[in-house]
């Protein structure tokens, strides 16, 4: 495994900077539903994110070789795009009225 040339994709400093990526997304949710005046549900559901990705790097830094803590990894930031997108549009429509940038490729009309 140490020559494969997937043995360099799978590393610890690959897993710090996902996770820290994850991390920033979160955040960025996080202020996207507090701006947009999202409901409570969204909020919670962006907080929840944070603890599963710091145990997701958690893993995967310690033990780049644990498929788990990839899947974790990708999980938070693909829910963390996925949040920060709904907040966006949500507040693309709500208080600009469709006029911030991309706010067409957010919603789905």
């Amino acid at each position: 495994m140490e020559g494969s040339p997937g043995h360099r994709l799978v590393s610890a400093r690959s897993a710090l900077a996902l996770g820290v990526l994850a991390f920033a997304l979160n955040i960025a949710g996080l202020v996207l539903v507090a701006a947009s005046g999202e409901s409570t549900g969204q909020l919670i559901r962006t907080v929840a994110l944070l603890p599963t990705v710091a145990v997701a790097m958690l893993v995967a830094v310690r033990r780049p070789g644990n498929p788990l803590g990839w899947i974790l990894l990708g999980a938070g930031v693909f829910f963390a795009v996925n949040g920060c997108a709904v907040a966006y549009s949500g507040l693309d429509y709500r208080l600009h009225h469709a006029a911030l940038p991309l706010g067409r490729l957010a919603r789905d009309d």
